[in-house]
This record gives structure tokens, C-alpha cells and sequence, in this order.
């Protein structure tokens, strides 16, 4: 019996042992088994196209700073390709500039033609009008003419019938009304003709009794209007290519400013996260070559309820212990902030868990620096993807009790009461 009664008391003390250890972290430490360690990565491109004479370190090979990380060589074709370029552009230029000036010139001869003809109508017309003129007062001439000749017939009619003159004289008389009335005729003809000459000279057309002329003009206004049609379509395409070669030397680049052989070293302490390709191969200008894990300024990210942002300021201390590691270190947070339920803010990491993708805070933490000396670190790639459990230190417990007991107090007690006699407060 002694012994049962024992046997229950050590279970209940294991079972209490338990729960305490199980209780504890998460009532002094905000605690998450979620984080996971990331580092930036530093990627080195080629400034020319040339070919790789020295190849990087393998994968996760540590690197120190000032290390020589590759060796690229410029590609001397590309010199030979950029003076061709230039070549081109100097032609295509030259010939953007040569169709500039005959368009100018054709324009101006097409003007010049313009301002005569104008200056040839005008002539035409005030040469027409005084015609016009002319003609009118002739037409003024002729109807004289028929007055008299109608008179003159009357009078040999009356004269006839009276039997005074001979029927050839009446004749002879009504042949002249007849001559006057011709005259009118002709005259009337002349100045509508005159007339359609000055409509056409002030539309700008060819006059229809014209010498040919303003026909000409006409027609080498036409062909030069086409001509500029055409030098302006063949100043386009000129430009486009001249564009073209002006963008390829752009991304060319100015070769003399650039280096023959380019062996870029490390900026800072960590791994090769992607090695170069072998020596002998290709690489064309501002392809990435290689990239470098930065294991100095690691830095872990862990994701807790949104409640604590206020409670976990920049330099809150934390304990990290990487999953399947026995030691723990220190680290302090660095920066916080909330996240919502979509992804706007949210940073995809190398092997982020699905459960850091939706709302809480996000709390960062610098890490020290990896010793990539040390055994393993640099084969692990400084630890970079692995998860980890953080323990960040809460505020201390009696203060938030104390606070919570201020809280209640000031709920239930009527406002302007004093704190413990439930009497009003007075000004005496």
C-alpha cells in the first residue's frame, strides 16, 4: 500500500515536472518552431560579352573577401563587332542627313515653282482682264452698229414701199443688221471665253487657251510632291535602322572604358550559392556568372500573433536553437512588422513554410556572422534554409498582472470614486 501510494506520488510529480517544462517557455517566451534563417544573395553578371578563362569555386565552397571569385576574358570579336556597328551608324546617319537636304531642297524648289506660277496667274489675269475690258467696250462698238444699221433699214423699207429706192438697197441694208448682230455674236463669245480663262487662272487650273505652260508647272509641282513623298519614306526607314544600330551600340557600351579581363572578388565573407560555368564557355554581357551567399549578415524571420507588435521593440533579446541542434544562441530583433492575410507585403523566402504566409507580425532577428572556418558551416550554406525555434522574452509576469488587476479595478469602480473608501472625490 505504502509502495502504490508512493509509486502515484512520483507519477504526479513526473506529470507536474512535465507540464512545468512544457508551461515555462511559453510563459516567459513568446515562443515559435516556425522561423527560418535567410541571407541575402550577391550575384555577379558580366559587364562584356567574353569567355570565362578562370572558373569560380565549386558549390558552397567558402569564399573570403578580396577573393578572386572568376576570371572573364572580353571577347575580341566584340570590339570588331562594335566598330561595325559604328560603321553602320556613321552610314545610316550620314544617309539621314543626306535625304534631310534634298527633302529641304525639293521643298524649296516646289515653293519657288509655287510663288511663280502665282506671280505668272496674276500677270494672266491682269493681262485677261484688261482683254476682258476691251471686249466690252467692242461689244459697245457692235451694238452702235446695229442701232445704226436697224435705223438705216428702216428707212430703206419705208423708202422701198414709197417705191423711192430699188429692192437691192432694202437687201443691202438688212445684210448690214444682219453683220452688226454677228459682230454681237463674236463679242459675247470673247467675253464669256475671257471670262472662263480668269475663273480657271484664280482656281489654279490650266487655262483652256493657255501655251502649255502652266500645264508644265502643274505637272512638275505634282512630281515633286511625289518626290518628297518618297525621300520622306526612305528618311524613315533610314532613321528606324539608325535607331536600331544607335540602341545595339548603347548595350555595347563604350569599349574602351571597359576592362579586357574582368575578376571581380568577394565583398564579403560566404559561400558560393552558384558556381560559374566551366572554364572555356561563353558569356554573353550582363548575364549572371555566379552568386555568393552573404553569411554575414544572416538574419532570421518568424511570424507571431499581430497582439505582440508593441511588446517586442528592436533590440528585444531572443534565444535561437536551430532544429536538431543541442545548443542554442543569442540573437536580438532587429525590426517587426504586420502582415495581412494577402500577399502585397508578403517576401517569399528560399524555403519558406506555408503556415508564415498568412497574417500575424513577421519579426526579424540579426544572427551574428557564420564562422565559415568552422567545421560543416560552409558545407550547410551557413545554415540558410534551416528552421529553428525562437524564444523571445515577454514583459515580466507580476507587471502584467499588476497591469490586469489596474484594469479591473478601474472597470468596476463608478468614475470619481477614490480607489478603495467608494466615496466621491471633493475638491476640499
Amino acid at each position: 500500500m505504502l509502495g502504490s501510494r508512493k509509486i502515484r506520488v512520483a507519477a504526479g510529480i513526473f506529470v507536474l515536472a512535465a507540464v512545468w517544462n512544457l508551461l515555462w517557455p511559453r510563459v516567459h517566451f513568446y515562443v515559435s518552431t516556425d522561423a527560418v534563417i535567410d541571407a541575402p544573395v550577391i550575384a555577379v553578371r558580366a559587364p562584356v560579352d567574353g569567355t570565362i578563362v578562370a572558373a569560380s569555386p565549386g558549390l558552397g565552397a567558402p569564399v573570403r573577401p578580396e577573393t578572386t571569385l572568376l576570371r572573364l576574358q572580353r571577347n575580341p570579336d566584340m570590339e570588331l563587332g562594335a566598330a561595325r556597328l559604328r560603321g553602320e551608324a556613321l552610314a545610316a546617319r550620314a544617309e539621314v542627313d543626306a535625304l534631310d537636304a534634298e527633302i529641304a531642297r525639293t521643298k524649296g524648289r516646289i515653293a519657288a515653282l509655287e510663288d511663280r506660277a502665282r506671280q505668272e496667274a496674276r500677270i494672266e489675269i491682269a493681262f485677261l482682264t484688261a482683254r476682258l475690258t476691251e471686249a466690252v467696250e467692242e461689244r459697245r462698238r457692235y451694238e452702235a452698229l446695229w442701232d445704226q444699221a436697224v435705223r438705216a433699214l428702216d428707212r430703206q423699207r419705208r423708202l422701198g414701199e414709197a417705191g423711192s429706192v430699188a429692192d437691192a438697197r432694202v437687201e443691202a441694208a438688212e445684210g448690214e443688221v444682219a453683220v452688226a448682230d454677228a459682230l454681237i455674236a463674236g463679242a459675247d463669245a470673247r467675253i464669256a471665253a475671257i471670262r472662263l480663262e480668269i475663273e480657271a487662272l484664280e482656281a489654279g487650273l490650266p487655262t483652256p487657251s493657255g501655251t502649255g505652260r502652266r500645264d508644265a508647272a502643274l505637272d512638275r509641282l505634282e512630281d515633286l510632291g511625289l518626290l518628297v513623298s518618297d525621300l520622306a519614306t526612305r528618311r524613315a526607314i533610314a532613321q528606324g535602322r539608325l535607331d536600331g544600330l544607335t540602341a545595339r551600340l548603347r548595350e555595347t557600351g563604350d569599349l574602351p572604358d571597359m576592362p579586357e579581363h574582368f575578376a571581380p572578388a568577394a565583398a564579403t565573407t560566404g559561400v558560393i550559392w552558384r558556381p560559374s560555368p566551366p572554364a572555356g564557355a561563353s558569356a554573353a554581357r550582363g548575364a549572371d556568372l555566379a552568386e555568393v551567399l552573404d553569411c554575414s549578415r544572416r538574419f532570421l524571420e518568424v511570424v507571431l500573433d499581430e497582439s505582440i507588435i508593441e511588446q517586442v521593440p528592436p533590440g528585444t533579446p531572443a534565444r535561437v536553437r536551430l532544429r536538431g541542434a543541442e545548443t542554442s544562441f543569442l540573437a536580438r530583433v532587429a525590426f517587426r512588422r504586420a502582415v495581412g492575410g494577402g500577399t502585397a507585403l508578403t517576401q517569399e523566402l528560399q524555403d519558406e513554410p506555408a503556415n508564415m504566409r498568412g497574417g500575424g507580425v513577421r519579426v526579424y532577428l540579426t544572427l551574428p556572422p557564420a564562422d565559415i572556418a568552422a567545421d560543416g558551416v560552409a558545407e550547410r550554406f551557413c545554415d540558410v534554409g534551416r528552421t529553428a525555434e525562437v524564444q523571445i522574452d515577454r514583459p515580466p509576469v507580476l507587471p502584467r498582472v499588476a497591469a490586469w488587476i489596474e484594469r479591473a479595478r478601474d472597470f468596476f469602480e463608478p468614475e470619481g470614486t477614490i480607489a478603495g473608501t467608494g466615496r466621491a472625490a471633493s475638491s476640499g
